[in-house]
């Protein structure tokens, strides 16, 4: 029966998009079987659809409901009560659309949702207080947006996060305690943003992280202090920058067992690992 209901609600909206100028905006008069929802439904999806906006009551009734998948509309506006009543959300999916700002309240109901991808979106800021109910959350997906900076503890209530992707932003700068508070997180993939430089502390509150993806960014100057805290790491993929240097003890801190991966950039002198911090259990591959 779901499975059903969900095809009829993107058959309905098919044949709605061909005719309305504009895109369009959900609510609960639009959208079939709101009115009297299926309570059984877990699931729902709406792709593809030129949806623009997203009113206050579209999934009122929808109280069970744990994925909801919004991709590929064009959706700017969401009403900070939009998703009020979905309190057993699990995943909520909004990549592919033009949200350059939410409200900071927006997702202050969802108290168990897992996952959140809010990739391929405007947003050029991510406000302190969005994430503050989210303490469930495992994975978070802000890449590919418009973000330039990321500020202090930004991240801290986000204290289950494993997986973190901030890729292909035009990411310059990195403040230090940026990722404060992200003690479970394992996985951070940061490849391809302008980051020119990694500055002291910038990681610091990653303790369980195993894997940092940093290919391809602009990175030209590391400093000592740049990996703190980072105990655990496993793989440093530094692939592809600007470094023509390594000055000082820049890798104190990280695991013996981290294989250090800097490939492809300007590296014409090996250092001596104890110079850069390093041990000799740790990996240099400083290879074209």
């Amino acid at each position: 029966m779901a499975v059903n209901t969900i095809l009829s609600i993107l058959l309905f909206y098919m044949s709605v998009c061909e005719n309305v100028m504009g895109g369009l905006v959900l609510s609960k008069e639009n959208l079939p079987g709101l009115m009297n929802p299926t309570k059984t439904i877990r699931k729902l999806e709406l792709k593809n659809l030129g949806i623009k906006e997203l009113s206050k009551d579209v999934f009122a009734g929808y109280e069970q409901l744990e994925e909801l998948y919004l991709d590929n509309n064009e959706i700017t506006t969401i009403n900070p009560s939009t998703f009020s009543n979905l309190k057993n959300l699990r995943g909520l999916s909004l990549i592919g659309n033009k949200i350059n700002k939410l409200d900071p309240t927006v997702f202050d109901a969802l108290t168990k949702l897992t996952g959140l991808f809010l990739g391929g979106n405007l947003m050029e800021e991510v406000d302190v207080r969005l994430f503050k109910n989210l303490g469930a959350l495992t994975y978070l997906d802000i890449g590919e947006n418009k973000i330039t900076k990321l500020g202090p503890n930004i991240f801290t209530p986000l204290v289950s996060l494993t997986y973190l992707d901030v890729k292909k932003n035009p990411l310059v700068s990195i403040s230090p305690n940026a990722f404060a508070g992200l003690r479970a997180a394992t996985y951070l993939d940061m490849r391809f943003n302008p980051i020119t430089e990694i500055v002291p502390d910038a990681f610091v509150g990653l303790s369980a992280l195993t894997y940092l993806d940093a290919r391809e960014c602009k990175i030209a100057k590391l400093n000592e202090g740049s990996f703190n805290g980072l105990s655990a790491l496993t793989y440093l993929d530094l692939r592809k920058n600007s470094l023509s240097a390594l000055v000082g003890k820049v890798f104190k801190g990280i695991s013996p067992s981290c294989y250090v991966d800097l490939k492809g950039n300007h590296i014409t002198k090996e250092p001596s690992k104890d110079s850069i911090g390093l041990t000799n259990s740790n990996y240099l591959d400083i290879s074209k």
